[in-house]
């Protein structure tokens, strides 16, 4: 896990804790129904399941918003500096 201070000089946000804590909550339940509904309704169902958690979910929400925000950043300007390391 990245220390959201050390990353950018803030403190964890209280919604991101209380998403962790309920993506937490929810993860017994999931790995329960996914690993019961196996047998019932095949691997590939139970699979879907298994890879519907809310952990997920936020994974691969944030992947896709990635390239939003470069468009969004390139728009208003920001790769249009050159960066030099000194």
């Amino acid at each position: 896990m990245i220390d959201q201070h050390t990353l950018t000089g803030e403190s964890v946000s209280v919604e991101k804790t209380k998403g962790e804590v309920w993506a937490d909550k929810a993860a017994l339940p999931i790995l329960c129904t996914g690993v019961l509904s196996a047998p019932l309704m095949g691997s590939s169902k139970a699979m879907a399941i298994l890879n519907g958690s809310p952990g997920n979910l936020v994974r691969v929400f944030a992947s896709l918003n990635t390239p939003n925000h470069i468009i969004f950043a390139s728009q208003k300007g920001l790769f249009n500096q050159r960066w030099t390391c000194s």
